[in-house]
């Protein structure tokens, strides 16, 4: 083991067991509870960047979804969605759904069971929301006609051929063009009465319809079997009849039109293309772009790696980024003072009445994937890790985002006090395993270090970081996992604490221990000792040398919390055997009550130490330390974890 000499502690900073006054009302919040959200949306200032606000485009109560399509509809002031719903019963369906924007609360649904939805688009003239969907039996292509104000289906079309997402509305408002695997199918808006089929060398894509209605662009793969669009063709809307077509001599995706309908501007994974309508003339820059759209003043706005970029159309520049996360899809308001930013890789955030009540107050949709959070008591903020790289930074009251902090690399850990830091990163990928202070106020990063790994090794978990003091100690266990998944023999293995001294933002030193691993962490500020779980044991350490001070055997092993008065320390097992919850004297290092049938990963407590929060494969339940039996629980749709609870202060 290697041990340094570290200073007196002066001060300690433990989140996990703040004081919170008598008047004040704490609440759990709870990522990834209890609703399964279709999709989010972010609501964003198009020029500065900043979050206006965040809402759910749609919830199951059962089984999953996943948005398919968004649309503003006419007025501006309704949002209209296009949602798969796979129940865990029942048929698949598709539901319509219209999202007042000043509320960000659901209007209503129009459902259809046995279908699956491809592409929705809103007719700017009379309102009237279109979908292109297949019915699940024979999956032929359908399109329907919703009119907003009665939230109903009005009439129905079936077409022929299989449908691509990309379905247009004339500027006029009396034509829908539809995309194919044929070409593009040409409806009467106001009937569905199909008037004509283009046939084109290959499936159509995107499309696109000239300011004055006169011209329809249809980007097509030029090749039957083609799977990317690769050329443009302009057909004449009266006749039906190709003018002339550009070969783009690479693939795209996306297409949009200046406003003048002079110039056709095109995205791919490989650039942006601007193409001129009159001449053909082609020019490109480097920039890999997804869906693109254009403000009424010109300014191109495109789905951009690390948010939206705002780019130039004269010099084909960007002009600027605006951070964004998890970027599906985005929409421009009429005027283009605001984004809505789409994610379907959805989760969501809930928040419940004063502890211990299991009555959910309200929940957002994030759309990410979260690691194990912090709350953040000073500046009255969650902060949620996510393996995107990112931070989410909401308020603890409300949970609307403020927006978040990019670490670059997968954020696994968050940690508060009276600054906060996140533990990130990967051996043998850049940046590596990381420590990170960051300002959730600004969302600027104010400093990190390196936590050193053995060079042979290209994985790591971490466990229960926990700041005492100055001092945050980050326990870690890396390993090498060869081309197959099996781990090289344990000799290579690399268990201990790494100690950071926050201060400075330096590595002040780090632990080693011989075990099979760390499996919790946990610090007793009264006491002033840390402890670990490691297979079969429990160890008391010195946190000045890392020094074993006593051991206890235990049955199994799993994440830790110390009660606020330093007296217990709880294990919630999890290896070799799952689903057990130990209450340790700490005094005697013995089992002084345990019960089973708990299956929760990590034990949160209360801040008065009255109630341990786990998160289970169904919910939240909710134990009594006095006597560790469940006194509530929180039902969720789906597994919830694994991180722990968060409590709040009002």
């Amino acid at each position: 083991m290697y041990t340094f000499s570290m200073p007196s502690i002066a001060t300690i900073s433990l989140i996990a067991v703040l004081t919170l006054p008598a008047s004040a009302s704490t609440h759990a919040v709870i990522p990834g509870c209890c609703a399964q959200i279709t999709g989010s949306v972010t609501v964003m200032d198009a020029s500065t960047g900043a979050i206006a606000g965040a809402f759910s485009t749609g919830v199951t109560a059962t089984g999953y979804g996943v948005s398919q399509s968004y649309a503003l509809t006419k007025g501006g002031n309704t949002l209209a969605v296009l949602n798969n719903d796979y129940p865990s019963s029942g048929p698949q369906a598709i539901a319509v759904t219209l999202i007042g924007l000043t509320t960000g609360k659901p209007i209503g649904s129009v459902n259809t069971p046995g279908a699956l939805g491809q592409s929705m688009a809103v007719n700017s003239q009379s309102g009237a929301v279109y979908a292109a969907y297949q019915e699940t039996t024979h999956y032929g292509l359908l399109v329907q006609t919703v009119d907003p104000g009665a939230l109903k289906v009005v009439r129905t079309q079936a077409l022929a051929g299989a449908p691509r997402a990309g379905l247009a509305v004339s500027p006029d408002g009396n034509r829908i063009y539809i995309p194919t695997s044929e070409g593009v199918v040409v409806m009467r808006a106001t009937t569905l009465e199909v008037l004509g089929t283009v046939s084109l060398p290959g499936p159509a894509f995107a499309l696109a319809v000239s300011p004055d209605s006169a011209t329809l662009y249809a980007t097509y793969a030029s090749s039957s079997g083609g799977y990317y669009a690769d050329s443009v063709a302009f057909i004449d809307a009266a006749t039906l009849q190709f003018t002339q077509t550009a070969a783009i001599g690479a693939f795209f995706s996306f297409i949009a039109l200046s406003p003048d309908g002079t110039q056709i501007y095109l995205s791919g994974l490989t650039a942006l293309w601007v193409l001129d309508a009159q001449t053909l003339a082609l020019s490109s820059a480097p920039i890999v772009a997804g869906k693109i759209a254009v403000a009424p003043e010109g300014t191109l706005y495109a789905e951009y790696v690390s948010g939206i970029a705002v780019v130039d159309p004269a010099s084909l520049s960007v002009v600027s980024v605006l951070a964004a996360e998890n970027v599906t899809d985005f929409a421009l308001s009429a005027g283009a003072a605001s984004l809505y930013i789409f994610a379907n890789q959805s989760s969501a955030v809930a928040i419940t009445g004063a502890v211990p009540t299991v009555a959910i107050a309200r929940s957002t949709a994030m759309g990410v994937v979260f690691g194990m959070g912090a709350y953040d008591a000073v500046r009255q903020v969650v902060l949620l890790p996510n393996l995107t790289g990112n931070i989410d930074v909401l308020d603890s009251h409300t949970l609307r985002p403020r927006g978040f902090v990019n670490l670059g690399s997968p954020a696994y850990w968050t940690v508060s006090g009276d600054s906060d830091y996140a533990v990130s990163g990967q051996p043998g990928y850049a940046p590596g395993p990381l420590v990170t202070r960051f300002d959730p106020s600004t969302f600027q990063i104010t400093g990190s270090v390196g936590i050193p790994y053995p060079s042979s090794d290209n994985s790591a978990v971490y466990f229960q970081p926990v700041l005492y003091g100055k001092y945050l100690y980050v326990p870690f266990h890396f390993y090498f996992v060869d081309c197959c998944g099996q781990g090289i023999p344990a000799s290579h293995d690399e268990i201990g604490i790494a100690i950071v001294d926050t201060s400075s933002m330096e590595l002040a030193g780090a632990f080693h221990y011989s075990a099979s691993g760390i499996f919790g962490f946990a610090i007793t500020p009264a006491t002033g000792k840390g402890y670990i779980a490691t297979s079969g044991q429990l160890r008391e350490i010195d946190l000045q040398t890392g020094a074993v001070l006593r051991t206890a055997a235990i049955p199994n092993s799993g994440y830790l919390a110390a009660s606020p008065d330093g007296k217990t320390i709880y294990v919630s097992t999890s290896y070799p055997t799952a689903g057990e919850l130990y209450a340790i004297s700490t005094q005697t290092l013995t089992i002084g009550n345990s019960t089973s049938g708990l299956y929760f990963s990590y034990p949160s407590l209360t801040p008065d130490g009255q109630y341990i929060y786990g998160s289970t494969n169904s919910g939240v339940s909710i134990v009594s330390t006095t006597s560790l039996a469940v006194v509530g629980s929180i039902p969720s749709h789906g597994y919830v974890g694994p991180g722990p609870v968060l409590f709040t202060q009002d």
